[in-house]
């Protein structure tokens, strides 16, 4: 059951190339603890952030290894030397830890009939072993629909790779 840790904090100049490097090394210090399937982070790019800019999203195989996680010696170095340093007190760090299986899961009365449209949990691959990234495109052209808001008839924001 995988489990995920979001972390919201205060960065100041988050896209300054030395705390870039820094939080690039720290989560590669943070994947190599065991039972840590992925760590994702990255700065805010809205106005919604409440005071936080920086986000960091940590994903266990289990209560268990998240749990052993928070006192690992690896993770309480990058909190007093990596990554630590750079994170503003005010607002202070706000972090939250679910267990995202508990909305995922089929509901008894979906499994046990045939002609039930599938779950989110059907219908989305066990990432547990490995994270999946599942991107999905709109084909609509804006000389199909003048509604479209984009510019180029045929090329639309999301046709991007992302690198």
């Amino acid at each position: 059951m995988p489990i995920q840790h979001v972390i919201f904090s205060k960065i100041d100049n988050p896209n300054d190339a030395k705390v870039l490097g820094a939080i690039k090394e720290g989560c590669g210090v943070l994947r190599k603890i065991p039972g840590v399937l992925s760590v994702t982070a990255g700065p805010n790019y809205t106005q919604r952030g409440g005071g936080y800019n920086y986000g960091f999203i940590v994903t266990f195989e289990s209560k268990q290894a998240e749990k052993e996680y928070q006192s690992h010696p690896d993770h309480l170095r990058v909190i007093k030397e990596i990554i630590g340093p750079l994170i503003s007190k005010d607002p202070p760090v706000l972090a939250i830890d679910f267990d995202d299986t508990q909305i995922m899961k089929p509901s008894a009365s979906s499994s046990s009939s045939s002609s039930a449209k599938p779950t989110a949990k059907s219908a989305i691959p066990n990432t547990a072993q490995k994270p999946l990234l599942v991107v999905m495109r709109h084909s609509v052209r804006k000389d199909k629909d003048p509604k479209c808001s984009w510019s180029d008839k045929n090329l639309r924001p999301y046709d991007t790779p992302i690198s």
